[in-house]
């Protein structure tokens, strides 16, 4: 994989001119410091450009072409005399349009600059995050969303299903019967491409996959499993043939995720088993499996999966407002929902019909959660956190059902059903400053839906 590049710009006034953070800054010196911890902390990232400008105005960045961002480093306040920042910076919009920006004040220098771009750049709807602090971890944070970003860039995923429109919330994404604008938006901001193939393509996958393999595959999560309730070994192992189906055609397809219209497939009969069992495996093998066909849903897991390295759940969350939990609740769930934690299961049927082989996990409580699903489209993303409190048992709703404390009234006030449909995407951890911040990178409007 080739580096994160990112064009690096120091803004500072003239050695000799008044202004903080004094007037006899060398800014060749500090400019030389900032970039050597900046390539000492981030050996992944290559840092191109590096000019000392007192000027934006006499910027030139026409030629962008392979920068993943901009990183505009303020060392001092404004040379005196000099237009105000936000006039000097008016030829740079298109760049700042073609390229997430991070603005970054060396702090008691370059505080007051900062404020003035960053307050000018909100007003035009620039993609910019900043970044004024004291801690480089901080700085350090910002350039690993670009990171991320360009991680994803030219990532397949495979949607395996006749893409008929449909009305279920899952399907949202290709409204109209025309996908080709979602495509295209989803190229445009994550430059991620989608491979769709039909059943009976996976079906020929399934044919094909090696029956004692699946059946050793199989016996292992018999194994590993606290009980198997209702499937039959039988079961198990065609689930364990799917699985092997898929990770064929994702290799074939240089997939890096997959999303499967499961239930209607299922019930017209055009899939041998439920791929429940095999998106849970394929989840704790650091790849991404997401139910439904939910393309949103899939976007969201598998930037998850880049920003946090762990794995998503996606779920139907159930409000309850009598407790103030939210219960994620679905037939599909990692069992290493993070580093060096295995949480037990039980291998049960899908719920909704009663057959095939599906997973309850039981997975680890008092934890902080972060719950959030984009729209690529509408470029919005809706986000929520609270803390794992319990599992729930019993026969209603999906198979594993994690219980969080969290503002249920609130979420239940803002929840964006039209927008973002049912389903969101639960990953274990404290991201939402994160994911506040991508959003910002990406353009995308942050919708907040535990807070007012």
């Amino acid at each position: 994989m080739s580096k994160t590049r990112i064009y690096t710009i120091f803004y500072s006034k003239e050695k000799g001119k008044d202004g903080w953070p004094f007037s006899d800054l060398d800014p060749e010196e500090r400019k030389g410091y900032l970039l050597s911890r900046l390539k000492e902390s981030c050996p992944d990232i290559e840092f191109v450009g590096g000019d000392i400008v007192s000027d934006l105005a006499d910027l030139e960045l026409a030629g962008l072409k392979d920068e993943d961002a901009i990183l505009l480093y303020f060392l001092t306040t404004t040379q005196w005399g000099k237009m105000p920042l936000y006039l000097q910076a008016e030829n740079l919009i298109s760049s700042f349009k073609k390229c997430p920006t991070l603005l970054v004040s060396d702090i008691y220098g370059g505080d007051a600059p900062l404020l003035d771009l960053y307050s000018w750049a909100k007003k035009k709807d620039l993609s910019v995050l900043p970044v004024s602090s004291s801690s480089f971890c901080d700085l350090k944070k910002g350039l690993h969303l670009i990171d991320t970003l360009h991680k994803i860039k030219g990532k397949h995923i495979l949607n395996i299903g006749e893409s008929k429109e449909s009305l279920d919330q899952s399907h949202w994404w290709r409204r109209g019967g025309d996908i080709n604008g979602y495509l295209q938006a989803l190229k445009e901001t994550f430059g991620i491409e989608v491979v769709t193939i039909d059943s009976s393509k996976l079906n020929g996958y399934y044919e094909a996959a090696d029956i004692d393999q699946s059946k050793k595959l199989a016996q292992k999560w018999i194994d590993n499993s606290l009980k198997v309730v209702e499937p039959t070994e039988e079961e198990i192992v065609r689930s364990a043939r799917i699985y092997y189906a898929i990770k064929q055609a994702m290799e074939d397809c240089d997939a890096d995720a997959v999303t499967i219209d499961c239930l209607t497939l299922f019930s017209e009969n055009k899939l041998p088993a439920y791929p429940c069992l095999a998106f849970s495996q394929l989840n704790d093998d650091g790849s991404t499996g997401v139910c439904e066909a939910d393309m949103n849903g899939t976007v969201t897991q598998l930037v998850l999966r880049y920003l946090t390295g762990r794995p998503g759940f996606i779920s139907d969350p159930v409000i309850d407002t009598s407790t103030n939990q939210i219960i994620y609740a679905h037939c599909v769930a990692p069992t290493r929902p993070f580093e060096n934690i295995s949480s037990p299961y039980l291998i049960r049927s899908h719920v909704e019909d009663g057959k095939g082989a599906s997973i309850q996990v039981i997975l680890p409580l008092n934890e902080m959660v972060t719950t959030v699903k984009f729209n690529v489209l509408e470029r919005k993303m809706a986000i929520h956190q609270g803390r794992t409190i319990g599992n729930v048992d019993e026969e209603r709703a999906c198979r594993t059902k994690l219980v969080v404390e969290t503002n249920a009234k609130k979420i239940l006030e803002n929840y964006g059903y039209p927008l973002f449909g049912w389903h969101r995407v639960t990953v274990y951890g404290d991201f939402r400053d994160d994911l506040k911040d991508l959003a910002k990178l990406i353009g995308f409007e942050i919708v907040e839906e535990d807070r007012d």
